[in-house]
């Protein structure tokens, strides 16, 4: 699928619009190979760096709400590409969540590895 980007549109918004979805359309087919969407790569690579975080936490880290969250989390949960911690936020080592309240938290099940694991040497040559 080719977009054209060249058409003005009459507000920013929009043009940041559209350039976004054409980034996440190149995202998508680079990723395919991969079994990871966009949105999936972004989570492992905040996960990777912030360690253990609550899910309040984590949707405000991506401008993420919710709904969306919730369901991409149990997505990435069945390949055990994260883990979640049910229990008091804090308790566990690397958390970064500023209020130790009573609430479940997620952290990368890929400690050590790279969040597009399996790695490929062509996953990039899309994005270049």
């Amino acid at each position: 699928m080719t977009i054209s980007l060249t058409a003005a549109l009459p507000c920013m918004c929009g043009s940041f619009r559209r350039t976004s979805r054409a980034l996440t359309q190149l995202y998508d087919q680079a990723l395919r190979p991969l079994s990871r969407s966009p949105t999936q790569l972004t989570i492992l690579q905040v996960l990777s760096r912030a360690g253990e975080v609550s899910q309040g936490h984590l949707g405000e880290m991506l401008a993420m709400d919710s709904t969306s969250l919730t369901r991409t989390l149990a997505i990435m949960v069945g390949p055990r590409w994260i883990t979640e911690r049910r229990g008091k936020v804090g308790e566990n080592a690397g958390c970064v969540c500023p209020a130790p309240a009573r609430k479940n938290s997620w952290c990368s099940a890929l400690v050590g590895k790279s969040p597009i694991a399996p790695a490929s040497s062509d996953w990039g040559a899309g994005l270049e």
